[in-house]
């Protein structure tokens, strides 16, 4: 499986949405052993997601702008507001910051493809877990369950 795959990023514990509507998926049987997997899977999903949210901050905050700026820079250019007002060095301090980011979250999703394959799951089954679970109450429910013991 190329590891271009990518793992939808959500985390069913924390009430994240998908992008891709469930009522699309086909319902498929799971084995215990395929959702013990995957909830070993998404335990780990959870850790890398914790320490990326951890090496962002500390990007940013390590970053030659106050947090607060970055993130309004960030908000202003993510809605498509015009950036004439943000001085260029500025901008320039944002781009360097924005790419070490980027560069933090590419290396997550590969260990999360590598924590989802450790367990003995494609990347395809475990979405297609989660994309199940979002419209199956006894999927969630049994996902639960696991999750807690």
């Amino acid at each position: 499986m190329s590891k271009a795959k990518t793992i939808l990023p959500v985390l069913l514990v924390i009430g994240a949405i998908l992008t891709a509507p469930a009522a699309f998926a086909q319902a498929e049987e799971f084995s215990q052993s395929d959702l013990e997997s995957f909830v070993q899977a998404l335990t780990a999903i959870q850790g890398i997601q914790q320490d990326m949210q951890g090496e962002i901050n500390e990007v940013v905050e390590n970053g030659d702008m106050d947090t607060d700026q970055f993130y309004q820079i960030h908000n202003q250019i993510s809605q498509g507001t015009p950036t004439d007002n943000i001085p260029e060095d500025q901008l320039r301090i944002y781009q360097e910051v924005l790419n070490e980011v980027t560069a933090v979250e590419g290396e997550a999703q590969e260990k999360m493809v590598e924590a989802v394959e450790d367990q003995g799951i494609s990347v395809d089954d475990y979405n297609t877990i989660i994309t199940q679970a979002q419209s199956d109450p006894n999927l969630m429910a049994e996902i639960q369950q696991l999750m807690e013991g």
